[in-house]
């Protein structure tokens, strides 16, 4: 499960159910882009930048599946 790898674990225990913006369809991990728009598997790859101010995990997918 990516969480574990990608988010604090007090950000974990508040919101169970992250899911990544961008997700990787052939092994379900998430995914993250810089400036110049090359693709970075992990979040500490990104610039600082970058890392302030983008929302780059989502809880929206969660009302979806509870209306499933």
């Amino acid at each position: 499960m990516y969480i574990f790898r990608y988010i604090l674990p007090c950000v974990l225990f508040f919101h169970p159910g992250l899911w990544g913006r961008f997700m990787d369809l052939e092994d379900n991990t998430p995914f993250f882009f810089d400036r110049n728009n090359i693709k970075k598997s992990s979040y500490s790859e990104i610039g600082y930048e970058r890392r302030n101010g983008y929302a780059r995990d989502s809880d929206a997918p969660l009302s979806i599946l509870e209306q499933y």
